[in-house]
């Protein structure tokens, strides 16, 4: 009779399977061939495969298996160090934080969120903030059906490393000026509406056509906005201001600008959202950041949102900054008219302006963006404008790409996909 096979968790009898799992998990793919040529596919039933030889064992006795034993000691340890971080995070935060930290901790979204707690996006917001005044740190991931997913970066020691690498690529990304909005495998158009220049404070602000583009954005089902900025007067403007304090104009947009369910904005801030930064030291990019999760504001003058393998560029222009990104389309604020242009390859679309300043017919666009191999490869814009009812002003198409190369890299950006292979990694070994 063949000699039994000791089985991988047979050798660590003083730890869980789970832990033992998580340990694998974080293996080097070299290192899980060899438990694959040691154990077959089957960690429990264990068979020696043929490509098992004397190299291989001393390998496996000598590093892998106490390299196994360091990891699951120091896990143990990190564990410990998790509960009593818990226990003593009890001491600050109040039953209603703790309860919300457990939620982040579950990746819900804003909508789950909410549901469970049975509050409003803005009370939701506003125990964000009272958690991250506290010195807990959560990242935002966007989606294009308009949900938001909160993730908390980590505590404890093990917390600490964590929030330090995530804090670093939060810093990395700002840099970037960019944010990703993750779609699903099967979405091979993301429909976006463009607008910009809304000057609120202006006495030629339009807050109803505003509120009109949000109904619009309901009935046809869209969920992203994007804008080309000013979307406050900031110290100066056309004509009349109505609101010339630039604390309470601030404070009127982010109280005024509609939100709905499933409706994110992601702009740009342009020249006059940089004269309140200028003059009084407000950022509304960090003011939404508090106050308005559905509200993204990017950097001042560039700002890239980027879609599967592709991205689209968002710019304002400013005294003395430049267009700092290549994008096949890129998305140009602070003209108050549409106009389109191809130019070395991209198509350059200005947004007219959402306010009657310079523009005595104030619109929007609808642009429809057709998705080939996770690049951009077509895009239809509409001109719509909201009078007695919504109408269509005129239509453009353009292939963006005319041909797509042939590429075996993976499309990103596309949650479904990233937890299907997540799943296969760990299909070999958690039988």
């Amino acid at each position: 009779m063949a000699r039994k096979i000791k089985s991988l968790y047979e050798h660590f009898l003083d730890y869980s399977e789970d832990s033992i799992n998580q340990v694998l998990d974080s293996l080097s793919d070299e290192e899980r061939l060899l438990l694959l040529d040691r154990y077959g596919y089957d960690l429990k039933n264990p068979k020696i495969t043929d490509h098992w030889n004397s190299l291989k064992s001393k390998q496996f006795y000598d590093c892998l298996l106490p390299k196994i034993k360091r990891m699951l000691i120091k896990n143990a340890e990190l564990e410990k160090q998790k509960e009593i971080s818990k226990k003593s995070s009890s001491s600050f935060l109040t039953n209603q934080a703790l309860e919300l930290l457990k939620l982040l901790e579950e990746k819900k979204s804003n909508q789950e969120l909410c549901k469970i707690l049975g509050i409003s996006s803005k009370q939701l917001y506003e125990r964000l903030l009272k958690l991250k005044n506290k010195g807990i740190s959560y990242s935002k991931t966007y989606y294009s059906d308009g949900t938001i997913k909160y993730k908390t970066l980590g505590n404890s020691f093990e917390g600490f490393w964590k929030t330090k690498k995530s804090v670093e690529r939060y810093n990395l990304e700002k840099l970037k000026d960019s944010r990703t909005i993750i779609t699903d495998p099967k979405e091979t158009d993301v429909k976006v509406l463009a607008m910009s220049d809304l000057n609120f404070g202006n006495a030629l602000e339009r807050i109803d056509l505003v509120d009109r583009m949000y109904n619009y954005c309901i009935k046809h089902n869209i969920h992203l906005i994007v804008g080309g900025g000013d979307l406050i007067d900031g110290n100066f403007g056309k004509g009349t201001q109505k609101i010339t304090d630039l604390y309470e104009q601030s404070e009127y947009f982010i109280k005024n600008y509609p939100k709905a369910d499933q409706i994110l904005t992601f702009s740009v801030a342009g020249d006059h959202d940089f004269s309140a930064l200028k003059e009084s030291s407000l950022n509304l990019a960090e003011l939404c950041d508090h106050y308005r999760h559905d509200l993204i504001i990017g950097n001042f003058n560039n700002f890239s949102l980027n879609l599967k393998n592709d991205s689209i560029h968002l710019f304002h222009h400013i005294n003395y900054c430049s267009l700092l990104q290549k994008s096949p389309i890129i998305f140009h604020g602070h003209s108050h008219k549409f106009v389109t242009q191809i130019k070395d390859n991209t198509l350059h679309v200005t947004i007219p302006s959402l306010s009657n300043i310079n523009q005595p017919m104030p619109t929007v666009l609808e642009v429809n963006l057709s998705f080939e191999k996770g690049y951009i490869a077509h895009a239809t814009i509409k001109q719509i404008y909201f009078g007695k009812e919504d109408y269509i002003l005129g239509e453009f198409d353009c292939d963006v790409r005319k041909k797509i190369k042939e590429t075996k890299e993976a499309i990103r950006n596309e949650e479904i996909f990233q937890e299907t292979f997540s799943k296969e990694k760990k299909k070999v070994y958690h039988k």
